[in-house]
């Protein structure tokens, strides 16, 4: 798939993330020998590259230096944890412990030590050390990885009588929290060879002709299940939400050629675009243009690991005087070194443009783009900005309503969240049956990644308690392959029954067909249709 990465090869650099070490481990036999005692302690970092260096992400090593007395000549080692690729790894890199010179690992250091102990507790020596370090098992990105390592060893050298100095929190908290949220997909049978980044592609070979392939695994009559007649308002297609269901598309492999005429956008100004990479280290691929009648910010949805990695950080944090996802919320505040983040970025380029001009502003984004949408509709209003439209596509809920907020009772007159029949994306994390559901049929959360039926329950449970305040706020639009027209209702009673009501028994078994509905090729199909009708 040209410009996407499935999420097997993101997985795969996943693991490569823990192989980083600085040193080649060669000093081992050498710090085993060495009985002179340990005098300072230095807790360095190494920017990891790629991915990884946009969440900030770095590698822990400690430089221990040990010398018989003052008069004698010192020794500098490095001690560090990495994920060991060796099956027959020997002594000297058990449980991913490496043992290095100085000189090895020096010209990596670009970054100031994080801490520094000059005052050593009682006689110790690396070998003591080199045991500690084991004791922490075997190499574990969640439990025991680098951090923890140097944590323990570093710890272990603070004297009682200054344990004020002990380091509390190690390095990447936040994402090592999400890293025991993610891993026990590997433990449910993760399909990486056929696992599929579910942005602008299908999983399955897309039609020419004008039905859609969504049934290719179902029953051809299945789609007349869903009951859109049932619920709300018979609506129109809002040619301005064509325009932004074509952008949600666009910006997963943005091209500035394919812009012109997109979805009806006429004389086009592209004012920013940024995409990931290691030149713009941000999780976040966004863009804002403009044409003849609006402005239009859109993001990029689940598309790699790191986004996978976002999405799952689901507790709640306080944004804008509210409580919201502080993984997407964290995305868009991510400040990567002399740079800005997306939200500083946004504002400064809206309040350039927009001053001298009374446009709409219209926020856009498919899957977690959407989540981004949201929030960043709600930071633009906090700050002042007139937000016109927020639109959605298969978004996640990202937030816990409060209408007693300005800005939150301003978003739900804004916001419209386009759900395709049974899209389970929109259903989360809130909804419960279809935490049940997914985890019955073996869909993961974030991504739908095909795994075997057979999910853990501790990782359900933990699932269960994160999605407890989130919920909608806007008028959730309804649409389906099947109907040429679209129904919309407020987030609320009459409407929400559908979005929590688990899907009919030939889709609840259908892993596959659930995930197809998450699709923006197919939100794209329906929208066109629906707007030459």
């Amino acid at each position: 798939m040209t410009g996407h990465h499935t999420l097997a090869s993101w997985f795969r650099q996943h693991y490569r993330l823990g192989s980083t070490r600085g040193g080649s481990g060669a000093a081992y036999h050498e710090a085993m020998q060495d009985e002179r005692a340990v005098v300072k302690v230095e807790w360095h970092q190494i920017k990891l590259n790629g991915a990884p260096r946009m969440l900030g992400l770095i590698h822990s090593l400690l430089a221990i230096t040990v010398r018989e007395d003052q008069s004698q000549s010192s020794r500098t080692y490095v001690l560090e944890k990495a994920a060991s690729q060796r099956e027959d790894a020997g002594e000297e890199y058990q449980n991913g412990i490496y043992i290095s010179c100085w000189s090895e690992v020096t010209s990596m250091i670009t970054l100031p030590s994080l801490q520094t102990l000059n005052n050593v507790g009682a006689a110790l020596t690396m070998k003591r050390l080199w045991e500690v370090a084991m004791s922490t098992g075997k190499y574990d990105l969640a439990r025991s990885n680098c951090h923890h390592v140097a944590q323990a060893v570093y710890n272990a050298c603070v004297p009682d009588s200054h344990a004020q100095l002990q380091v509390l929190e190690i390095p990447n908290a936040r994402w090592v929290r999400v890293a025991a949220i993610v891993k026990p997909l590997n433990y449910l049978g993760l399909n990486l060879l056929n696992s599929h980044a579910l942005g602008s592609q299908s999983c399955t070979s897309q039609s020419q002709g004008s039905q859609s392939t969504l049934v290719s695994e179902c029953t051809g009559s299945s789609l007349q299940h869903f009951p859109l007649h049932t619920v709300g308002e018979a609506g129109h297609m809002n040619p301005g939400h064509l325009k932004a269901a074509c952008l949600a598309k666009w910006i997963y492999s943005p091209k500035r050629e394919e812009l012109t005429g997109l979805g009806g956008l006429l004389n086009i100004n592209l004012h920013v675009l940024r995409q990931m990479g290691d030149e713009n280290p941000t999780p976040v691929q966004w863009a804002v243009l403009e044409d003849e009648d609006a402005f239009y910010v859109t993001f990029k949805g689940t598309d790699n690991f790191v986004d996978v990695v976002i999405d799952f950080d689901l507790t709640l944090t306080d944004f804008c005087d509210m409580r919201v996802h502080n993984g997407i919320s964290g995305g868009l505040q991510h400040k990567p070194p002399d740079g800005k983040s997306v939200l500083d970025e946004l504002e400064e380029c809206l309040g350039s443009v927009s001053v001298q001009n009374a446009k709409e502003v219209i926020l856009c984004g498919h899957s977690l783009g959407g989540g981004y949408a949201i929030l960043a509709a709600l930071f633009l209003l906090y700050r002042g900005f007139h937000v016109t439209q927020v639109v959605t596509f298969g978004a996640p809920q990202v937030l816990v309503p409060d209408m007693d907020n300005p800005g939150c009772r301003w978003l739900d007159e804004i916001t419209t969240l386009y759900v395709n029949a049974w899209d389970p994306v929109p259903r989360l994390p809130a909804c419960l049956e279809w935490l049940e559901l997914l985890a019955r049929i073996g869909v993961s959360l974030a991504g739908f990644i095909h795994v075997r039926p057979t999910f853990l329950q501790d990782t359900i449970d933990r699932f269960k308690r994160f999605r407890h305040g989130y919920g909608l706020v806007g008028r959730l639009a309804f649409v389906a392959w099947h109907s040429s027209f679209i129904r919309c209702g407020l987030c609320s009673g009459e409407v929400e029954w559908l979005l929590c009501s688990p899907p009919p028994q030939e889709h609840a078994t259908c892993a596959r067909r659930l995930c197809e509905f998450h699709l923006m090729d197919e939100y794209l199909k329906i929208l066109k249709a629906a707007a030459e009708s």
